[in-house]
């Protein structure tokens, strides 16, 4: 068993084992983080999985108005009014996307034709290649 004892500026004994870390003495707020850290440490991957799919979106949407898999599919982002969506728009469509991602509405989406995010955003999905 490897064991890892770090000293803090406390005074504290932070260890590392096989059975996780622990804090001996340490204030019970302290050791209620160290019990649940990786919990913590999958919410952050999490956290930083959906930025990355947001600026992936957005830029991409905005600057090409299509990902990687519309282009493979042939569908593009548009506005109602049929034009190419600007990079503010393409960004609040990732951001109201993602929020409804994370909540009932994305379950409400598919029995409607257009989205609720593309509804908010006023954007639009459609089919055909992108003509510059």
């Amino acid at each position: 068993m490897i064991a890892a004892i770090l000293k803090t500026p406390a005074g504290l004994a932070v260890t590392n084992n096989a059975k996780g870390v622990s804090a001996a003495g340490a204030p019970p707020i302290i050791q209620t983080m160290l019990h649940h850290l990786p919990l913590v440490q999958a919410g952050t991957a999490v956290l930083v999985s959906l930025f990355v799919y947001f600026i992936y979106s957005a830029v991409l949407v905005g600057i090409a108005g299509q990902t990687l898999g519309m282009m493979i599919f042939e569908l593009r982002v548009v506005t109602t009014r049929f034009a190419h969506p600007s990079l503010a728009r393409s960004a609040w469509r990732s951001t109201v996307g993602l929020g409804s991602a994370l909540t009932t509405a994305a379950l409400l989406g598919c029995f409607f034709r257009v989205h609720p995010h593309d509804r908010l955003s006023r954007t639009r999905v459609v089919q055909g290649r992108r003509t510059i």
